[in-house]
């Protein structure tokens, strides 16, 4: 019986959500805030606007934190006849003979698949790395079981293909994003070097616009090979070839590095 965890990717993606959620509470409370200001004291009507968005950002940043704390805990195991479901408060059993619906959502890092029986249903994050070798399973076990009626082929193969897409996107993100921030941090380095002007500040926003083009052009490239290997009338996918998307992923490294180096060397020039 094949266990499924929580990968480390949905981990990375709610600190990128958390970190942006305090970039943007921030922001918005300092710019009122540093109105409402007069001769260094906070203006007493000022705080009407200030406590109730306090505890709205406060609120949003625990649902935030909640709902990473409840979906990281959950594991999966599965073989051809059953599901084994555990999150932090119970375990499911959900045989496959007993399935009598299913409803797919895809919606970025809460896409699910859920699972009706007579009894009991179950809504199962798909936040496993490998997610779409789950879902091969779980088509499996219904097919087995004679449940393919349940599920629509197109919709389906459509699902996992689109999941293994965002799996795929989120992991070369992670990889080349990375170098997109030390370079974006380089440019601005150089910026300040000199005095600035507004031939240098096309210069490195163009940059840091091409690099995101950069970014988009490998994960195309990685998509579009799996989509040329997979086949929807066999409901075939390929296993994925790490070897083939690190290669490609090391030359989005180095047009990253060329693209910056001709940057900062433009900038300095000017």
């Amino acid at each position: 019986m094949k266990e499924y965890k929580t990968g480390s990717s949905y981990k990375y993606i709610t600190l990128f959500i958390l970190v942006l959620n305090w970039i943007f509470g921030a922001l918005f409370l300092s710019i009122p805030i540093y109105y409402f200001i007069k001769d260094g004291t906070i203006i007493e009507d000022s705080l009407i606007f200030i406590y109730p968005n306090v505890i709205i950002y406060g609120i949003i940043m625990f649902v935030i934190l909640y709902q990473n704390h409840r979906i990281s805990g959950i594991k999966i195991k599965i073989d051809s006849k059953q599901i084994i479901y555990t999150n932090r408060r119970f375990t499911k059993t959900i045989v496959f003979n007993d399935v009598q619906k299913l409803k797919l959502n895809f919606f970025g890092n809460r896409s699910s698949i859920k699972l009706f029986t007579q009894t009991q249903k179950v809504r199962i994050y798909l936040v496993f790395k490998d997610a779409y070798e789950l879902l091969l399973e779980i088509k499996e076990g219904l097919d087995i079981s004679g449940k393919s009626a349940l599920y629509s082929r197109k919709k389906f193969f459509k699902f996992i293909r689109m999941f293994l897409n965002a799996e795929i996107m989120l992991e070369c993100g992670i990889k080349l994003i990375f170098m997109f921030i030390i370079g974006f941090f380089l440019v601005i380095i150089s910026i300040s070097i000199k005095p600035v002007s507004e031939t240098k500040l096309i210069i490195a926003f163009s940059s840091c616009i091409l690099s995101i083009i950069n970014y988009i052009i490998p994960v195309f490239i990685i998509q579009n090979y799996y989509k040329k290997k997979s086949d929807e009338e066999s409901f075939f996918f390929p296993q994925r070839d790490m070897e083939f998307e690190k290669r490609i992923v090391k030359k989005g490294y180095v047009v990253f590095g060329l693209l910056f180096a001709i940057t900062i060397s433009i900038i300095l020039m000017t």
